[in-house]
């Protein structure tokens, strides 16, 4: 078994490929099955979309986001490739995202949709090393695309959708075949997985680094 989640991840895949990991809702409400190949290849291609991004192994990933099935494919990719992911809630302030994303040194911000992206958007002026943000809502696209344009050219970041993200990735991967595999093997039990922030209801929110080793 593996000593980090990505690998235990690829163990499972190679194990039982076609076990169901996930269920989601559909548009009509339906519960559908996600396998672990399918759950693979998810991740693999916003791996390789966040690597054709500029992301890298260290870096310190935000997620601010309630769960979804993308929340999941998002964490395991940045796990994958050797990054730690930075979650908060939707319910978060502004202050509280700042002061978090600042303090993580992220500059790439995972956002659950519109509502969380304006937030961000509305204190990327104390955020200087942010460069980056990802919606994962696919309404995301029914979204003013010339409004949303203005407000990240403004604020200096460029917005993109995970599934956009998903496709380059899928075109990255195409020439960087095995790529995943090579990233996954190189994670160590020892590496940061996590900083998770505490509420800060006395005094500045503390960030709490969980490795792999923790988790396992």
């Amino acid at each position: 078994m593996g000593d980090t989640i990505p690998k235990l991840m690829r163990e499972f895949v190679r194990r039982e490929p076609e076990l169901t990991v996930q269920w989601s809702k559909d548009s009509t409400g339906t519960f559908q099955p996600i396998a672990w190949k399918q759950l693979y290849t998810e991740v693999e291609a916003f791996a390789a979309g966040l690597l054709s991004l500029g992301a890298k192994r260290d870096d310190h990933i935000g997620i601010v986001s309630e769960n979804m099935k993308e929340w999941l494919w998002a964490d395991l990719a940045i796990l994958s490739i050797g990054a730690a992911d930075v979650p908060r809630g939707s319910d978060s302030t502004a202050p509280e995202i700042q002061y978090i994303l600042d303090h993580a040194e992220c500059s790439v911000c995972i956002v659950e949709n519109l509502a969380q992206l304006e937030k961000v958007l509305s204190i990327k002026k104390s955020l200087k090393r942010l460069k980056t943000l990802i919606v994962l809502d696919p309404e995301f696209e029914k979204v003013d695309g010339d409004a949303v344009a203005r407000m990240a050219k403004n604020a200096g970041v460029k917005v993109f959708m995970f599934a956009d993200v998903q496709k380059q990735g899928r075109e990255w991967a195409g020439k960087h075949p095995g790529f995943l595999e090579e990233e996954i093997a190189k994670g160590k039990t020892e590496d940061l997985a996590t900083l998770i922030y505490t509420s800060g209801t006395t005094g500045e929110p503390k960030g709490v680094m969980l490795t792999h080793s923790n988790y396992m």
